[in-house]
C-alpha cells in the first residue's frame, strides 16, 4: 500500500511469538509462584457419562508438597491411589460437565490428607479438562497458596511458514500458476490446484472476505488488498493464511488478473489463540482464587489486583494499586510490613509476611503474604506475584489449641489414676506424670511396648495378649493388672483403653486410664474367703438341722401313729382330752420342725417351686376352709373373695401357694380377736394379686420392716400371747420370691392388717388343668400286699398294726438286702421303704429292685420314708426310682392317702 510501510511476513510472525512468550512467561511465573497446588486434569467418564478416572495433565512445583504424589504428570489417579474415595472422582466429574466452579473440603483417606480444593473448568467443553487448586490443611499447617502454572501443552512454538505465490485469472478465478510451496502448504499437487478455482479451496465462512475485493479488483475498482482467511488443505483441515493481492493491469490498463502472496499463518493464530486462552485462564484463575492475588513491577508498585482482594478490602482499583494497599494494613503492622517488602523488592527475594488486613466490614484479620519474584526471558527481575490468605481462623485455632492443651495436661495430671494414650497401632506415645510417680520409671522407658516391663511377671502375656487383641478388634480393653511400684512391690490396677474415632469412624488414638483397686481387690479377696467360711457355715448348719430333724422325727413317728390310734379307739373322756392335748403338742412340734427345715431351704435356695396346671380357685378355697372352725371358736367372720377377672386354671406350684395362704390366713385368725378376716384375688396389670385383710391387733410402724425376718415378731410378748416361732412371714416371703413375685404389709395398731402379695398371671389350658387336678384327686381304697422295709422295731410295730386294721397284708423286712429277697421271691403290690438300713441301705435296694425289673420284672410301687426332709435327699430318692417319699413323724393318714393313690394309679 502507497504511504505505508508494509512488514515482511517474517517481522509479523517474530512479533507475535515475542508477545506469547510474554504471555506464557507471566503465566508461567504466576504457575510456578503460588504456594498451592495446582494441577490440570483431564476427566474420563464411562460409556453412562459417569466419571471413573482422571489424568495429570500438568502440575506445579507446589504440588507434590501439597499432595504427597511425585511424578504425577501422565498418570491416572486410579493408579496412584486405588483407594482414593469416590467423591473425587463425583466432583470433577461434574465440574468438567456443567462448567460450574466448586470449592470443597474433604479427607482423602488413601492419601492420609485434608485438603480444601476449589476447582474450575478450562478450555473446550468437550475437552473434559478441569483446573484444581487445592492445599493441604492436615496438620493445620500455614496454607500457602502459589499460583498455578500454566500449561505445557498450550506452550506455543512457532516454526517457519513458508510463504506461497499465486496468479488469477478474473474470469474464471482458476489459478494460472502457483508456487511450490503453495502447493506443499494445501497438500495438491501443482496440476490440482490449476484445475481448482480458488472459491472452492476457501472455507465456506470466510468466502465473502474474499470474493467481494476480489469483484472490486476483477472491475478495476481495487488495486489491491489484505485479507486473513481460511483455506481447506487437501486432507480437509483447515489452513489459516494472510493473502496480500495486487491487480495486473494489461497494456490498455485493463484488469488482466492478481498476485497472490500466501503467508502460511496457522502457528500465529494457534498462538494468539493460546495466548487468548493463557489470558483468559490467568484472569479466571487470579479472580476466581479463594486468596487475594497481587502483582508489582519493578519499582514495587502494584499494577494488579485480583476480584477476591477488592471484595476483602472494599477498596477500588484506585485506592489499591501503586501503594494504596498499605492503607489497608493495620497502623501496627504497615511499617514493619512496608519495610520487608521494600528490602525484598530490592534484592529480588521471596518473601512471606504476616499482618492484619482491614476487612470491608471494618474489622481487622490476620493474612499471611507470600510472594515469588518474576523473571525476565534475560534473568532480570521483573517484579512480584503474591497471594495473601486470609489466617484468622487458623490464628484462633492455634491459640484454642494451645490453651486446650494446656487445660488437657492440666486436667490429666488431676485424674485421680494414671493416664496413657497410644497411636492407632497401639505402641504407647504418652504417659502422665502419675505413671512416673508410681513406678519411679522414666516415660521414655515406658512408651512403646516398655511398660509391659513393669507387670508382675505373671500377668504380662496375658495383658499384651489382651492389649493386642483389643488393638486388633478395634474394641474397648478392660482388664486387671498388677505394676511394680518404685519400691519394687505390686500393686493392682484396673485398666481401662478406649479407641478414639474420627469422624469417619477410623482410629485416631487409643486413650486409656489405669486406676489403683490394690485396696479394693484385697478386700475382696478377705471377703471372698469370707464368703466361703460364711456358706460352709451355712452348710454345716442344713446338716445339723437335717440330722436334728431325723433323730426328732423317728421317734415323733411312733408317738403320733401312737396317740392317733388311741384316739380312735379310746372313748374315755378324760382319757381323749389328755390324748387330744399330746396330739396338738405334736402337731406344733411337728410344724415348727417342718417350719424350721422349710426356711433352713429357702435361705439357701434350693426349694424346688412346680409349674404345673392346677385349678386357683380351688386351692384358696382349701387353704381357707381348714380355718373355718377356729374362726367361727373365736366368733370372726372368715371371708374369700375371687373377683370374676380371675382364670380358673393357672400355672404354678399349687401346694406352695397354699402354704403361703395358710401362713398369713393362719397368722390372721390368731391374731385377731374381733371382727373379720377378708381373703382376695384380682387380677391387675398381668398378675395376680392376693390379699388377706383383718381387723386385728395390727403392727407398730417401728416393727413393720421387720416382721418378715426369721424368727422374728412384732413384739417378743406376742409370743406368750399367741405361740408361734417368727418363721412363717419368713417362709412366706422366701416362697413368694421364688414364685415369682412380692409381698408387702400396711398395717396400723389396733386397727388390723394388711398383707399382699402378687404372682405372674400365667393362664393354663384348661383340659391339662383338669387332668392334673385329676391325676391329684384321690382313688377308692384297694387292699394289697405290703412289704415294710424298716429297721426301728417301734416304727416297724406301728405301721404294720395301722395298716393291719385297713386290711393290709404286711411283710416285714429288717434290712434293705432283706427287701431285695423278699421282693425277689413274693409278689408284692407295694414296699414301704425306709432310707437309714443296716447292711444295704433303702437307695441302694430301690436301685438292684428297679435294675431286676429293666430284665423282665413287673414293676412294683415302693414308697421311700425317711426322716431326711432335705429336698436334694428327696430329689435322690426319686432319681433312684422311688414313686413318692414320705417324711417321719408320720400321720397315719398321709400314709392311707400315699397308697391309696400309688396303688390306684
Amino acid at each position: 500500500m502507497e504511504g505505508k510501510e508494509k512488514l515482511s511476513p517474517e517481522s509479523r510472525q517474530d512479533n507475535g511469538q515475542a508477545a506469547l512468550r510474554e504471555a506464557e512467561d507471566r503465566y508461567r511465573t504466576l504457575f510456578e509462584s503460588i504456594e498451592q497446588g495446582y494441577c490440570v486434569i483431564e476427566v474420563f467418564f464411562d460409556a453412562e457419562n459417569r466419571p471413573v478416572d482422571y489424568r495429570f495433565l500438568e502440575v506445579n512445583r507446589a504440588f507434590e508438597a501439597q499432595a504427597g504424589i511425585i511424578n504425577a504428570v501422565g498418570r491416572n489417579m486410579r493408579d496412584i491411589a486405588p483407594a482414593l474415595e469416590d467423591f473425587w472422582y463425583q466432583i470433577y466429574g461434574q465440574v468438567a460437565l456443567t462448567g460450574e466452579p466448586i470449592r470443597a473440603q474433604h479427607s482423602a483417606a488413601a492419601l492420609g490428607r485434608l485438603f480444601d480444593v476449589y476447582a474450575f473448568r478450562i478450555d473446550a467443553p468437550e475437552k473434559r479438562h478441569v483446573a484444581v487448586l487445592f492445599s493441604d490443611i492436615t496438620g493445620r499447617r500455614r496454607t500457602e497458596k502459589a499460583l498455578q502454572a500454566s500449561e505445557e501443552k498450550y506452550r506455543a512454538v512457532f516454526e517457519q511458514a513458508a510463504v506461497g505465490i499465486g496468479r488469477v485469472r478474473f474470469s474464471d478465478a482458476r489459478w494460472i500458476d502457483v508456487n511450490e510451496a503453495f502447493c506443499k502448504m494445501l497438500g495438491y499437487a501443482s496440476e490440482e490446484m490449476l484445475a481448482t478455482p480458488w472459491p472452492d479451496i476457501t472455507h465456506p465462512d470466510d468466502l465473502d472476505l474474499d470474493l467481494v475485493p476480489f469483484r472490486k479488483m476483477a472491475s478495476g475498482e481495487l488495486d489491491g488488498y489484505s485479507v486473513e482467511k481460511r483455506f481447506i488443505h487437501k486432507e480437509g483441515r483447515h489452513i489459516w493464511a494472510r493473502l496480500t493481492l495486487s491487480l495486473v493491469r494489461d497494456l490498455q490498463g485493463r484488469p488482466d488478473y492478481e498476485v497472490a502472496v500466501i503467508e502460511d499463518i496457522s502457528q500465529r493464530k494457534l498462538a494468539e489463540q493460546a495466548l487468548r486462552e493463557s489470558e483468559e485462564r490467568f484472569r479466571n484463575m487470579a479472580d476466581n482464587a479463594p486468596v487475594m492475588i497481587w502483582v508489582t513491577d519493578v519499582d514495587g508498585r502494584c499494577t494488579a489486583l485480583n476480584r477476591v482482594w477488592y471484595d476483602f478490602t472494599g477498596q477500588s482499583p484506585e485506592e489499591a494499586l501503586g501503594f494504596g494497599w498499605l492503607n489497608a494494613v493495620h497502623p501496627d503492622n504497615a511499617a514493619s510490613a512496608s519495610d520487608i517488602f521494600l528490602r525484598a523488592n530490592a534484592g529480588g527475594e521471596p518473601f512471606q509476611i504476616e499482618y492484619r488486613l482491614r476487612r470491608h466490614d471494618g474489622a481487622y484479620r490476620w493474612c499471611i503474604d507470600s510472594a515469588t519474584p518474576r523473571i525476565g526471558p534475560g534473568g532480570e527481575f521483573l517484579g512480584f506475584v503474591g497471594s495473601v490468605l486470609d489466617i484468622h481462623d487458623l490464628k484462633l485455632a492455634e491459640k484454642a489449641e494451645r490453651e486446650r492443651e494446656l487445660f488437657y495436661r492440666q486436667m490429666l495430671d488431676s485424674i485421680p489414676g494414671m493416664v496413657f494414650t497410644g497411636m492407632p497401632d497401639g505402641c504407647c506415645d504418652f504417659v502422665s506424670q502419675q505413671w512416673i510417680d508410681f513406678t519411679g520409671v522414666p516415660a521414655q522407658a515406658l512408651l512403646g511396648d516398655g511398660w509391659i516391663n513393669l507387670l508382675h511377671s505373671e500377668d504380662r502375656s496375658r495383658a499384651f495378649a489382651a492389649w493386642q487383641e483389643a488393638v486388633n478388634d478395634r474394641a474397648p480393653y478392660d482388664l486387671e493388672y498388677r505394676v511394680q511400684r518404685h519400691d519394687g512391690e505390686y500393686e493392682w490396677f484396673k485398666v481401662h483403653g478406649r479407641p478414639i474415632r474420627n469422624e469417619a469412624g477410623q482410629i485416631v488414638r487409643w486413650f486409656g486410664v489405669a486406676l489403683n483397686i490394690d485396696q479394693l481387690f484385697r478386700a475382696k479377696e478377705e471377703l471372698r474367703e469370707a464368703k466361703g467360711a460364711a456358706e460352709e457355715a451355712s452348710r454345716a448348719k442344713s446338716e445339723f438341722l437335717a440330722n436334728m430333724s431325723h433323730e426328732i422325727r423317728t421317734p415323733m413317728t411312733v408317738f403320733m401313729a401312737a396317740v392317733e390310734h388311741l384316739l380312735q379307739i379310746d372313748r374315755n373322756p378324760e382319757r381323749r382330752q389328755l390324748l387330744t392335748m399330746a396330739d396338738q403338742s405334736a402337731a406344733r412340734l411337728r410344724a415348727l420342725i417342718d417350719d424350721i427345715l422349710d426356711f433352713s431351704r429357702i435361705e439357701a435356695r434350693k426349694v424346688d417351686i412346680e409349674e404345673i396346671p392346677f385349678d386357683l380357685r380351688r386351692c384358696v378355697r382349701e387353704s381357707t376352709e381348714i380355718f373355718d372352725l377356729s374362726a367361727h371358736q373365736k366368733n370372726l367372720r372368715l371371708e374369700t373373695i375371687v373377683e370374676a377377672t380371675v382364670p380358673d386354671k393357672v400355672i404354678g406350684d399349687p401346694d406352695r401357694l397354699a402354704q403361703v395362704l395358710v401362713n398369713l390366713v393362719g397368722n390372721a385368725v390368731k391374731f385377731t380377736r374381733e371382727g373379720e378376716i377378708r381373703v382376695g384375688v384380682q387380677v391387675r396389670t398381668g398378675q395376680l394379686v392376693f390379699s388377706v385383710i383383718d381387723t386385728g391387733i395390727g403392727i407398730p410402724e417401728e416393727k413393720r420392716e421387720l416382721i418378715f425376718d426369721s424368727f422374728s415378731q412384732a413384739d417378743s410378748s406376742f409370743t406368750r400371747s399367741f405361740g408361734g416361732s417368727g418363721l412363717g412371714l419368713a417362709i412366706s416371703k422366701g416362697l413368694v420370691e421364688l414364685m415369682g413375685g412380692e409381698i408387702r404389709v400396711e398395717s396400723r395398731e389396733e386397727e388390723g392388717s394388711v398383707f399382699t402379695f402378687t404372682l405372674p398371671l400365667r393362664k393354663a389350658d384348661p383340659q391339662s388343668a383338669a387332668a392334673a387336678d385329676s391325676s391329684r384327686a384321690k382313688e377308692k381304697f384297694v387292699a394289697a400286699r405290703i412289704l415294710l422295709a424298716e429297721d426301728e422295731p417301734m416304727i416297724r410295730e406301728m405301721i404294720t398294726e395301722m395298716l393291719a386294721r385297713k386290711g393290709f397284708h404286711v411283710d416285714i423286712a429288717e434290712s434293705g438286702r432283706d427287701a431285695v429277697e423278699k421282693w425277689r421271691d413274693g409278689g408284692y403290690d407295694l414296699i414301704l421303704m425306709d432310707l437309714q438300713m443296716p447292711q444295704v441301705n433303702g437307695l441302694d435296694a430301690t436301685r438292684s429292685i428297679r435294675a431286676a425289673e429293666a430284665e423282665g420284672k413287673k414293676r412294683t410301687c415302693i414308697i421311700g420314708l425317711t426322716a431326711h426332709a432335705r429336698r436334694e435327699i428327696i430329689n435322690e430318692c426319686m432319681e433312684v426310682g422311688m414313686d413318692r417319699v414320705l417324711t417321719k413323724p408320720l400321720q397315719i393318714s398321709d400314709l392311707y392317702a400315699a397308697i391309696e393313690e400309688s396303688l390306684c394309679s
